[in-house]
């Protein structure tokens, strides 16, 4: 499909000022036509420092697009009849017996009032479960389902990725194999994707995690994915994404049926993504963040037209990139999503840091609520990402409530 010199330069300026503005290493961008892919193309680099510019099949971590791939699995079981969206959680988690109001249906669209498993207190009180390298999702879930809810089933859209997180485990309980055999048999080797799948970007054409510290912008630790996993643990490229969009779009990966009720939105929310009208059309979008990278996808899906963007600097804003992109090549009127803004100050990060720091070496000094002041300190840094006044007021509390807890006597 023939594809606007206009519209290819106007893309290209959206992405070069994009990358100056944000000081973002890479980006890349896929624009689909009528569900064809007319450009896809590559900005900036793939690591941090200057080098290799990110092409059709770099692979980058896409955070919660993640969930439209679940949300996709979970209706192909429900064609099957495996899974029923009315059904109750305990139907397959019946030890879970505090979700019996909560159906499946509100899990994939977030109005399930399950309380999110990366809050600051919920980590405090579960850190063995969820630290790197040794996660265990079974010991999350029970804990998840120990926790109080946030507000009754169904009662309002709260977006929390505990509801991904339980969804992938039932997914696994109904069809009896892992998630990743799931999405190898009903996606990837249906649509001959190569550059996806779950688990940390990897190879010669990956792009590396980057991030904002206090000394300037460098590459991240890997994210462990096990934790993000079915909420937003898979990598992918943009190639292979517009791939997925297209397909799935275009009812060859669902139904018909099932396609429209994963577009059907309650309070602006549906199976992965956020639906909002356009005219005539709905506009449906969703993005994603995970540790040094940014995602989004903007689609008219009755007209299959669509845009992806991949990051790979997780302060990057790429919701209004993508917004941007399909103004200009789709002729969308979507507000611009929300999203980080430009790279955020040094001094606050620094501050940040400092205000986590001192909790965490106050419990460990002292030997008073280690666990509790490891996480408010980290809690205290990630704060930071929104306001260093925040990023003080955390660590002071931490510090306060690690300094009144028990004393174990030092040696």
């Amino acid at each position: 499909m023939f594809f606007p010199a206009v519209q290819a330069a106007a893309v290209d300026g959206i992405a070069r000022d994009a990358l100056a503005s944000y000081q973002t290493p890479g980006v890349s961008i896929a624009v689909v036509r009528d569900g064809r892919t007319v450009r896809v193309t590559g900005f900036g680099t793939r690591d941090c420092g200057g080098s290799g510019i990110p092409g059709p099949h770099t692979r980058f971590a896409i955070g919660s697009l993640t969930k439209q791939f679940v949300a996709t699995l979970a209706l192909q079981l429900v064609q099957k009849k495996a899974l029923d969206l009315d059904a109750p959680l305990t139907r397959y988690l019946p030890e879970d017996r505090n979700w019996s109001a909560i159906a499946i249906l509100s899990l994939l669209d977030q109005r399930s009032g399950i309380a999110d498993f990366n809050g600051p207190w919920f980590l405090a009180r579960h850190l063995g479960a969820v630290w790197p390298g040794r996660v265990d999702r079974p010991a999350i879930v029970a804990g998840l389902e120990s926790e109080p809810r946030e507000f009754p089933p169904d009662a309002r859209f709260e977006y929390s990725n505990a509801n991904y997180l339980v969804l992938g485990t039932i997914l696994e309980r109904v069809a009896k194999r892992p998630l990743g055999a799931l999405l190898r048999s009903g996606i990837l080797v249906p649509l001959h994707l190569h550059d996806t799948g779950f688990g940390v970007p990897s190879g010669s054409d990956a792009a590396a995690g980057c991030g904002t510290t206090p000394w300037g912008v460098s590459r991240v630790p890997s994210f462990d994915p096990q934790l993000t996993w079915a909420a937003g643990g898979m990598y992918s490229s943009a190639a292979d994404m517009a791939a997925f969009e297209t397909a799935l779009l275009g009812a060859k990966l669902l139904t018909a049926r099932s396609l429209s009720t994963m577009l059907t939105a309650r309070d602006g929310y549906a199976f992965g993504w956020y639906v909002y009208p356009n005219g005539s059309d709905r506009i449906a979008w969703h993005d994603g963040t995970v540790l040094g990278y940014k995602s989004a996808v903007v689609a008219v899906p009755a007209r299959r037209d669509l845009v992806v963007v991949l990051s790979n600097a997780d302060y990057f804003h790429a919701a209004r990139v993508a917004t941007e992109v399909a103004d200009a090549t789709l002729g969308t009127t979507l507000p611009v999503a929300e999203g980080f803004d430009a790279a955020l100050p040094r001094a606050s990060l620094a501050i940040g840091a400092i205000a986590g720091f001192v909790p965490i070496v106050l419990a460990l000094w002292f030997r008073r609520r280690i666990v509790f002041g490891i996480a408010g300190g980290i809690a205290a840094y990630a704060c930071a990402s929104l306001a260093w006044p925040a990023a003080i007021a955390v660590g002071a509390v931490v510090a306060i409530l690690t300094m009144t807890g028990r004393t174990k006597a030092r040696r």
